[in-house]
């Protein structure tokens, strides 16, 4: 059976008997995952999102951070996605010049050059109201996201988590050198 919108294609009648109607960009990835195992027929209940944050872990941040407060994920799981070191450290300047009664934290993962890049952003902005949260267990780090009023970062679990935990995100994707 073909649907609406499937692929054409020069063997589907020969060799495809169900092909998949192309994904609707427009949606979400995840909805569009969704949809493709509801058309092979599976039974799909809506998407939820209801990521809770331990009542401990959110305390412990309500009392580290100062509100309001953005974070800042400067790193990924790879180079090749993060913003550059200086592009980050400029922006923060700029967001503590001009949001004097702010503060920006940031994590990093557990890996040394992660961490070391948070130690290198950390020193360049040397600002108090910067405060640096390397390697946090997953329930300290949706802690932390959930008491900031946005997440600013590359393409990185974190910003999943995120999205996840219904915090308003803005993601960078690396410059490429000339």
């Amino acid at each position: 059976m073909v649907r609406e919108g499937a692929r054409k294609h020069f063997w589907r009648r020969r060799l495809i008997a169900h092909w998949v109607a192309r994904a609707d960009l427009e949606q979400p990835v995840f909805e569009q995952r969704r949809r493709v195992l509801g058309t092979l027929g599976l039974n799909l209940e809506p998407a939820r999102f209801d990521l809770r944050v331990p009542e401990t872990a959110a305390h412990s941040m309500r009392t580290k951070v100062k509100l309001p407060a953005v974070h800042f994920s400067i790193n990924a799981s790879t180079p090749l996605k993060e913003w550059p070191l200086p592009h980050w450290i400029e922006l923060a300047r700029i967001f503590l010049r001009d949001r004097p009664q702010s503060q920006i934290v940031a994590s990093s993962g557990p890996g040394e050059r992660e961490q070391e890049r948070l130690r290198k952003f950390s020193d360049a902005v040397n600002d108090p109201r910067l405060g640096t949260f390397p390697a946090p267990p997953l329930a300290d780090l949706a802690a932390l996201l959930k008491v900031c009023a946005l997440h600013v970062g590359a393409d990185s679990g974190v910003l999943h988590l995120a999205v996840a935990l219904d915090v308003p995100t803005s993601r960078f994707f690396a410059s490429i050198p000339d």
